[in-house]
């Protein structure tokens, strides 16, 4: 009689193991099948995996000598001496003209929840829709602060060689991106500063684009899991 019983035991802990090796693979080639066939931002077993970027192109139109209009995660701060311009109708294209090196073009943005934030310079990039419309190269400042904060936590210039036609142009200095600033987190609200560097460095601005990775990060790894 005990033979017997311990015999089932031995079978049913034998299943027991036979089922969790199987989960194991099981989990595991799920994982592959599904990122080869749902490509995206999925977690499965364990495993993060990350496809492209996210991006948000954000339209600026002139309203008036304080004020500009922003699209969506963009929002309008006060702004100083913007005097000229065109406003976004729809049918027509808006953008606004800082050419001097008293204007302040201000905007406030929203970093993304789902951004990937683990420190690498190129997860995080900005980049400006303007047209150089000076005599010269044109020289622009650009800082970035921290909402609530009269520090930039960023500065960086935009060089655009004269008679460049108009295109989307980078930093200078954080020309691969910003995602490296220990400053930034996901979900942090950004005011971006734009100013002429002279009363000579002219031009039109009619966008700002944020460039992100986006994805799910894990809170533990695999050893610890």
């Amino acid at each position: 009689m005990l033979k017997k019983i311990f015999s089932k035991i031995g079978l049913v802990c034998m299943l027991i193991l036979f089922l969790a090796i199987g989960t194991f693979f099981i989990s595991d080639i799920g994982a592959q099948v599904y990122e080869k066939f749902f490509r995206g931002n999925v977690l499965i077993g364990g495993k993060l995996h990350v496809v492209g970027c996210g991006r948000e192109t954000m339209r600026i139109s002139h309203v008036s000598g304080v004020l500009v209009g922003i699209g969506i995660p963009g929002n309008t701060l006060t702004c100083v001496g913007l005097t000229a311009g065109v406003g976004e109708t729809g049918a027509v294209e808006g953008f606004t003209i800082v050419d001097d090196a008293a204007d302040f073009l201000r905007i406030e943005v929203q970093l993304p929840d789902d951004w990937v934030d683990n420190g690498v310079a190129t997860n995080m990039e900005f980049e400006f829709d303007i047209l150089e419309i000076g005599a010269a190269q044109c020289d622009i400042d650009v800082r970035f602060f921290e909402y609530g904060n009269t520090t930039p936590i960023l500065t960086d210039t935009i060089a655009i060689t004269n008679g460049t036609a108009r295109g989307w142009v980078n930093l200078v200095t954080n020309s691969t991106g910003i995602g490296a600033d220990a400053d930034l987190d996901a979900g942090d609200t950004l005011v971006i500063e734009i100013t002429a560097n002279t009363n000579a460095d002219d031009f039109r601005i009619y966008g700002i684009r944020m460039k992100y990775a986006v994805g799910l990060e894990m809170a533990v790894t695999e050893a610890n899991r």
